[in-house]
């Protein structure tokens, strides 16, 4: 369907649609292949979820001391929105998995014995 993508990761499929993240962007095409259309540049997703209006995604702000984004990215504007900011402990408990429900984003942050607390689920509103 495409070649040549530089560093493609977090690939999400809804309603015939692809979308991913890659190289500071979040893209999209159609799943019978086409034209790739960039959503949002700027943008360092390391994880992402959808639902019908937004993707939803943790950014890395600072990697050695775990500070973290959690933003919303509306998927016909490209308008980015930060909902929240948090510390993931160390650079060794980054945002792993993100998901949504009708209200809130969730997402889980790692831990580990060397850098207590130990992991973490939280939540923020999905807007504000």
């Amino acid at each position: 369907l495409a070649v040549g993508l530089n560093q493609p990761h977090s690939l999400i499929l809804e309603s015939g649609k692809l979308y991913w993240a890659e190289s500071n962007t979040i893209r999209s095409m159609s799943t019978s292949g086409g034209q790739i259309t960039t959503i949002a540049e700027n943008v360092s997703a390391k994880t992402m979820v959808k639902d019908s209006t937004h993707i939803y995604i943790s950014e890395a702000v600072d990697n050695l001391y775990g500070w973290h984004y959690i933003s919303r990215v509306n998927i016909i504007t490209g308008e980015i929105e930060v909902l929240t900011m948090g510390k993931a402990h160390s650079s060794y408990s980054g945002v792993y998995s993100i998901v949504v429900d009708d209200t809130n984003v969730y997402w889980l942050i790692g831990g580990n014995h060397y850098y207590p607390p130990m992991g973490q689920l939280r939540k923020c509103a999905k807007s504000y």
